[in-house]
């Protein structure tokens, strides 16, 4: 746990799960080498599922921002498709990326036989809050 956070302001029932976390010291000069780290790290590997197409695609941006790469999975039979699901992949907003989900994606695919579009959102620091 880092030792800058006051305790005090965290709400009570999340200071045990505070505690449990990892400390660390991030920095910009420290990001790269974390993200190196990150991809490095072995995934589960996504089932190979003939019913299951996954592709992505490029869509744009508000007014003056870079197009937004999402990560679709839906049925190979577009008459299976149920519901959608918006799957914003984990990693703090510095690190990850829809790949990093590709198992559970497909997963949520099998058993609720909805589409699922993952979201590679540009990361922070490089785009800094609210970003163009």
């Amino acid at each position: 746990m880092n030792p800058k956070i006051d305790m005090n302001r965290v709400h009570p029932e999340l200071r045990e799960a505070l505690k449990m976390m990892p400390g660390g010291n991030f920095t910009r000069e420290s990001l790269p080498a974390m993200r190196e780290m990150m991809n490095a790290m072995p995934m589960s590997p996504a089932p190979e599922d003939p019913s299951i197409s996954v592709y992505n695609k490029m869509i744009p941006g508000p007014e003056g921002a870079p197009e937004v790469r999402v990560r679709i999975y839906e049925p190979t039979d577009k008459n299976q498709a149920g519901p959608g699901l918006l799957y914003i992949h984990g990693g703090g907003y510095f690190v990850g990326s829809p790949e990093t989900t590709d198992f559970f994606c497909i997963h949520a695919v099998q058993e609720i036989g909805c589409v699922v579009v993952s979201v590679d959102y540009r990361l922070a620091p490089d785009t800094p809050y609210p970003g163009p």
